[in-house]
Parts: structure tokens; sequence; C-alpha cells
């Protein structure tokens, strides 16, 4: 429900709106912290990005069955099976709130972006996710 309320807080903006996306941007479910990020680059605000950059990075670590300790098997399953599905769903929202904010980035945010949009492009799991971090980077390497 989080995620949600950080989702519908971002498409409502305001100053109010940016101070309880910033507050969610410290939640402990990642796609709260996402939400709040993207709801917050919507808005023009680049107060995310550490966030965003948290996330793709993040993104890039393999499904870890070994936390699920005392799950069963389909347990397993179905906790594999939704990082696989909502793994790159999040990763693209996140790609999209990097593109729109690149303008705005500070020159280090942009080097310490770039480096994971490269590891991004050439290895994650998802086709589709390569896909637009390849190209988010040729349009920020566009002169």
């Amino acid at each position: 429900v989080r995620h949600l309320a950080g989702f519908a807080i971002g498409n409502v903006g305001g100053p109010y709106a940016a101070d309880l996306l910033k507050v969610m941007l410290l939640d402990g479910d990642k796609f709260a912290r996402a939400n709040a990020a993207v709801g917050l680059a919507r808005n023009g605000s680049t107060d995310g990005v550490p966030a965003l950059t948290e996330l793709l990075n993040e993104s890039l670590l393999p499904f870890d069955a070994s936390a699920l300790k005392g799950k069963t098997a389909n347990e397993i399953q179905l906790a594999e099976n939704n990082f696989l599905v909502e793994q790159p769903s999040l990763v693209r929202t996140c790609l999209r709130a990097v593109s729109d904010l690149w303008p705005r980035l500070s020159d280090a945010q942009k080097t310490e972006l770039k480096t994971v949009l490269e590891k991004i492009s050439a290895k994650f799991f998802a086709p589709q996710v390569r896909i637009q971090a390849d190209e988010l980077l040729r349009k920020i390497d566009a002169p």
C-alpha cells in the first residue's frame, strides 16, 4: 500500500507532496522508495536521485533465495517469479525518471548514474531493460 501512496502523492505534486515523498525515500520497501523518487522527479526535484542510484545499483544483484530460509519451495519459486516480473518494471520506471532529470543533475550525479546505466545496459537480465538503458545512454551522449 505504501508504494501506491507514493505513486498517488507523486501525481498530486506540490510542496506538501514533495515533503511526504522525501520522507518516503527512507521507507524500507524498495517499491515505495522508487515511487517516492520517481514522484519527486516527475515534479522536477532531484532530491530522489540518491535513491534512484541506489535502486538501480541494487537491481544488478541476482535473486537471493538464501534470504528466504524456512520458506517452502513453492514460496521461494513465487518470490523468484515476483522478482523476475517486478524488478524490470521498477528499473524501467527509474530509468524514465533519470531521463527526465538528466539536464538538472550535477556532473557528479551524471557520472555515477552513467556508470550504473552502462552496467544495466550490459548485464541486466531482462532484454527490454537493457535496450531502454542503452537508448538512455545514447540520448545523454548525444551532442
